[in-house]
């Protein structure tokens, strides 16, 4: 029987079609199965290293070199990278990307990348490498493999400290089997409270917990304030963004406070950057009266101006004229153009002379300012 032109179409079609993805399960396959295990002795022979070293920055040799080179071999690159440094396969490493890519575009080997990930005899600035790849490349049925690597990282105690961090700061999602989720919660509770936890661990934690919407997440935050004190900064800074952005504490007195009195820069710059994520006339005075400590004005611009809106409010001839103040003040300090208009009206029609004369002082010093120097979104921290 004759096939019309139709049916003939039709035909091909499903056979291209067949044809493309049992090609795809080939190729998938062949990815989990290829041998990409780094020959260690390789990796500490420096073989691939000293090779591309040799090419004295050729481009075109070093991509002939990486082309000819099999993902095991890639691997052992960048293990090699690793062992030099963080700073050279952070830098360095970058290149090794485009090839692993082409690889595994079919698919990523995540049950081999665990058991590398795993091997604690590894450097570990090459097993967060791997960890980066398989968070970022991992298909839909690979999220559960994932998170049970991650978590396992996570809650040994024997792990290196950074690398637990970092494997928690991964950790985005939690299994979708309602009991494994609650074993997984479980954990996470455990290993937040144990004493002997070190803090960037803890910390990292209620990121994962704020992250994987733990039901338990404000009694950790809690927890953690109502002792700050006793708290090492780094668990105090995650607690406050946590609270912050989960919408389960917002104790503006208390960032203030913190704020104020701490020794650390870095505890300053989280406290003010969560201030700014309030969105409120009380967080908008908080920020400006702790503004500029350890010459840190970038993240008090940063907070000011992520509160724009909260700002241009203030600047209302109906609003009390100490809010009104701390508006101007605030507009001033970030350099605002949006709070032009508003600071002319203030001018015309502001209540007091005090607060027609700050609102002029503002708006000059607002237009003498260079567009270059107004701030921009370069200080956010933890995510």
């Amino acid at each position: 029987m004759k096939l019309s032109k139709k049916a003939t179409k039709i035909t091909t079609v499903l056979i291209t079609a067949v044809f493309l993805t049992i090609s795809y399960i080939y190729s998938y396959a062949s990815a989990e199965n290829e041998p990409i295990t780094p020959d260690k002795s390789i990796v500490a022979s420096k073989e691939h290293t000293n090779q591309l070293k040799s090419f004295q920055n050729d481009p075109k040799l070093i991509d002939q070199y990486l082309s000819s080179l099999s993902t095991k071999e890639l691997l052992e690159t960048a293990a090699e990278m690793a062992n030099e440094g963080a700073y050279v396969l952070s830098q360095d490493g970058m290149i090794i990307v485009k090839y692993l890519e082409e690889k595994w575009a079919s698919g990523v080997p995540i049950e081999q990348l665990d058991t590398i990930i795993k091997d604690k005899t590894n450097n570990k600035e090459f097993r967060a490498f791997l960890i980066d790849w398989m968070e970022k490349r991992k298909s839909d049925n690979q999220i559960e493999a994932m998170v049970d690597t991650l978590l396992s990282i996570g809650v040994d105690k024997t792990e290196d400290e950074n690398l637990r961090q970092y494997a928690f700061l991964k950790l985005r999602k939690l299994s979708d089997n309602p009991d494994i989720k609650q074993s997984q919660y479980k954990s996470l509770e455990s290993i937040f409270y144990d004493s002997s936890t070190p803090p960037t661990v803890k910390g990292a934690i209620l990121t994962t917990m704020r992250r994987t919407g733990h039901p338990n997440l404000q009694n950790a935050i809690n927890s953690v304030m109502s002792n700050s004190t006793q708290n090492a900064g780094i668990v105090l800074r995650h607690a406050v963004v946590a609270g912050v952005k989960s919408k389960q504490y917002d104790n503006i007195s208390q960032i203030k406070e913190l704020s104020l009195t701490t020794q650390d820069p870095e505890v300053y710059g989280t406290m003010v950057y969560a201030l700014g994520l309030i969105n409120s006339e009380e967080a908008v005075k908080a920020i400006v009266s702790v503004y500029g400590r350890f010459n840190n004005r970038d993240i008090g611009n940063y907070a000011l101006e992520s509160n724009q809106k909260t700002i241009l409010s203030m600047l209302d001839v109906n609003k009390p004229n100490e809010t009104i103040v701390t508006g101007i003040t605030a507009a001033n300090l970030a350099k605002l153009p949006c709070a032009t208009d508003n600071l002319q009206a203030l001018i015309t029609y502001g209540p007091t002379q005090e607060i027609r004369n700050k609102a002029q002082v503002a708006l000059n010093e607002i237009n003498a300012t260079p567009k270059s120097a107004f701030p921009s979104n370069s200080n956010k921290w933890e995510d």
